[in-house]
């Protein structure tokens, strides 16, 4: 039979072992998490998000087409690379943002 202090050094060990095992999952979570990452990463960066427009308008409604384009880039991704197309998208749109106020300004000028 087994004594009382055997029993809590028993359960002692399935605790540490439990605890290992949860530590060991997170950490294998969280590597795929980063390699997922980094290929979101690397799939942005083959996508043409240079603006090719020559007028502050032209460059805004570029800034404007390419998050509409983005977004829809966004289904039936993973997470991450939901994220960093979300990165993406909200740069856009300060750069969008930015030539209106360039747009404003040189109406102002005129």
């Amino acid at each position: 039979m087994t004594t009382e202090l055997e029993a809590r050094e028993i359960w002692t060990a399935i605790q540490a072992f439990q605890e290992a095992d949860n530590l060991t999952a997170q950490a294998q979570a969280q590597a795929e998490s980063d390699q997922r990452r980094a290929a979101a990463l690397v799939y942005i960066a083959t996508l043409d998000l240079k603006l090719k427009g020559k007028t502050n308008a032209e460059k805004k409604t570029e800034c404007y087409q390419l998050m509409d384009y983005l977004k829809s880039e966004m289904a039936g991704k993973d997470g991450e690379t939901r994220q960093e197309l979300q990165k993406k998208i909200d740069e856009l749109l300060v750069q969008a943002n930015t030539f209106k106020d360039l747009q404003r300004a040189e109406k102002q000028i005129a």
